[in-house]
């Protein structure tokens, strides 16, 4: 299933999917107009057009990185259009090859943002799966088979 778009609130925590794909990387803002005497619009969330890294357990989208991005990627895009300007303006038989735009690497803007304490209060809460429960028990049955082979080499009974 292809990646959907989320709906954060205003500290990054993902809320809800949206039945909707992902086409392109983009952030937007969503407000909510007040209904007072000013009909004041409040910021209440974003929509987030970029696919949530896996194996989060709770994700939060990083602002800070996605700012940082996008002035770097407008400089990028304003290098590039300055190099096509300056190859544009050369002579047709001097200027070589067409500049080609290379974007900035993009990091990664979600995070996880929950605390290992709160990790290790959850591995403490969970029940052992009946698939470890068995492997344990078939552990505790191999030393006591091993054991009981043990004692009886030594006290003179049958050899394996």
């Amino acid at each position: 299933m292809k990646e959907a778009v989320k709906i954060i609130d205003t500290n990054g925590y993902l809320l809800r999917d949206l039945n909707e794909p992902i086409y392109e990387a983009n952030l937007t803002p969503i407000y909510e107009t007040s209904n007072g005497e000013n009909q004041e619009s409040l910021l209440v969330g974003y929509r987030a057009a970029v696919p949530v890294t896996p194996g989060l357990f709770r994700p939060r989208f990083d602002f800070t990185a996605w700012n940082v991005h996008q002035s770097v990627l407008e400089k990028a895009r304003k290098d590039f259009m300055e190099a096509v300007e300056q190859w544009s303006s050369k002579n047709v038989n001097t200027r070589g090859k067409t500049p080609v735009f290379t974007p900035p690497e993009t990091p990664v803007f979600w995070i996880e943002s929950m605390t290992s304490e709160e990790f290790q209060a959850i591995k403490v809460d969970q029940k052992p799966t009946e698939l470890e429960m068995l492997k344990a028990s078939n552990d505790v049955l191999q030393l006591a088979i091993a054991e009981l082979t043990v004692l009886l080499m030594t006290k003179g009974g049958v050899a394996p």
